[in-house]
């Protein structure tokens, strides 16, 4: 009978600071033992992360590892490589542009699950406010999607159910456009 090796999950201790990682490694989709990275030229001494190490700690128990050391890209890649560990961070500079250590960032599992939205989607949105022209009711959707709902401008404060119509990608995110998918009856 084989046994299979259990796979590190190396974490940049700043990366702690971010309540997501935590949340991720709760679900225990990734299966390993945790290497907390901490960076002695890093002062750590934020309650954020020494309170979400200990969290990690009540967690994972005997799973998890501390280790010290000056750690910049290159030498979490080596550590990376050398064990064939996953790097879970939330800075994306840390990914590897030659594709030989896998870097998962807190972006890329969002993306990975965030919801779809087609034309012809139903969806609720509560309209918060109205928009630029002067039928549009703006609302906004979990994770803070910005919806612009034509016609709903005379709904503000009320819950609607809408019709996607389109949706555009921005710079600070995604904007969907949407209509009143069913009308007052007269």
């Amino acid at each position: 009978m084989f046994f299979k090796k259990e796979r590190n999950i190396l974490i940049d201790i700043k990366s702690l600071e971010d309540l997501r990682i935590l949340n991720f490694l709760k679900l225990k989709i990734l299966d390993g033992n945790i290497v907390v990275c901490e960076d002695v030229t890093e002062d750590i001494k934020k309650s954020l992360i020494l309170e979400n190490l200990e969290k990690l700690k009540t967690l994972f128990g005997r799973k998890l590892k501390i280790i010290k050391g000056r750690f910049n890209k290159e030498k979490l890649h080596q550590l990376a490589k050398k064990d064939n560990s996953i790097i879970l961070t939330t800075n994306p500079t840390l990914k590897d542009d030659e594709g030989k250590v896998t870097v998962i960032t807190v972006d890329d599992i969002y993306s990975a699950v965030k919801p779809v939205f087609l034309p012809g989607s139903i969806i609720t949105v509560k309209i918060m406010k109205k928009g630029k022209d002067a039928d549009e009711g703006i609302g906004y959707l979990d994770g803070g999607i910005k919806v612009v709902v034509d016609g709903g401008a005379r709904y503000v404060g009320k819950e609607l159910e809408c019709e996607v119509i389109g949706t555009m990608e921005t710079q600070i995110g995604k904007v969907i456009f949407a209509k009143i998918k069913y009308k007052e009856m007269k």
